[in-house]
């Protein structure tokens, strides 16, 4: 028994759920440079959000379409008919996710609106219902948040340092700060 295969079961719910699990993979990534950097910054979530979720998934379709041949289509599961066009429209996609890192707004917002066609498009002709809404929560949370975190760069909450707290200086009165009489 080699020792991937026990973790084949894991394997193959995250392989079912990738959008579920990059979200999950952006939260335990953020959390950890949370705890190294002790103070909460949402450009570090932002720039994780970009990379586990975006980037990585859309790879993770590229590679599923074909982009790097069956061989690497197989490893993830059955194989397709190979899409060449969509594969690499998908590889480009992850190129832009990746780039849209060093935060640059034109790029992030590409990075949004390329997964937010990827995810939803497929749902454009129908109606929105709560039933197609919750059967389909993860995508919305997806472009929820990328849609919330281009709004906050855009609003500049993103950019702004963190406040640095002062020192709280408590006034004794006069008798504290005169030398004492002899």
């Amino acid at each position: 028994m080699s020792a991937l295969a026990q973790f084949r079961p894991q394997l193959d719910i995250a392989l079912a759920h990738p959008l579920l699990s990059a979200l999950i993979a952006t939260v335990v990534f953020s959390l950890i440079l949370f705890l190294i950097a002790r103070r909460v910054r949402l450009e570090l979530f932002f720039r994780s959000y970009l990379f586990w979720t975006l980037t990585l998934v859309f790879v993770l379709e590229a590679v599923r379409l074909g982009a790097f041949g069956p061989d690497a289509a197989a490893v993830l599961g059955p194989v397709a008919a190979a899409d060449p066009a969509s594969a690499n429209l998908s590889l480009a996609f992850a190129v832009v996710a990746f780039l849209s890192i060093g935060g640059s707004l034109g790029l992030r917002l590409a990075a949004v609106i390329g997964m937010t066609v990827a995810l939803l498009a497929p749902y454009a002709t129908t109606t929105p219902t709560t039933e197609l809404v919750m059967a389909h929560l993860t995508e919305v949370a997806v472009v929820a948040i990328g849609i919330v975190f281009l709004l906050l760069q855009v609003s500049g909450a993103l950019s702004r340092p963190p406040r640095e707290r002062r020192p709280v200086e408590i006034d004794l009165g006069p008798a504290i700060h005169e030398a004492p009489a002899e």
